[in-house]
């Protein structure tokens, strides 16, 4: 975020309008990430981010956060045991 703010003002970049409702949904451009996977590779691939965190950190943070999903998704959570091993 804060290289985004200094990309921003460095370049005298104009902000544009500000959204209202859904901004998944309703933002101008390229639509936001809904989740971890794909919100790690947008980060993976942005050259604005390699410019300015470097590229052996952009590669290491999209890893680690890959890592965390998975581990993530390896947990049953109350829901799915309810659901699928609990006798309805």
């Amino acid at each position: 975020m804060l290289a985004g703010v200094h990309r921003g003002i460095t370049q005298q970049i104009e902000p544009g309008e500000a959204v209202s409702g859904n901004p998944y949904r309703d933002c101008a451009g390229t639509p936001l990430p809904t989740n971890w996977y794909e919100a790690a590779l947008a980060f993976e691939r942005s050259a604005f981010v390699g410019e300015y965190l470097g590229a052996d950190f952009q590669q290491l943070f999209a890893t680690t956060r890959r890592a965390e999903l998975r581990a993530f998704d390896n947990q049953v959570t109350p829901l799915e045991y309810d659901w699928y091993l609990t006798a309805g």
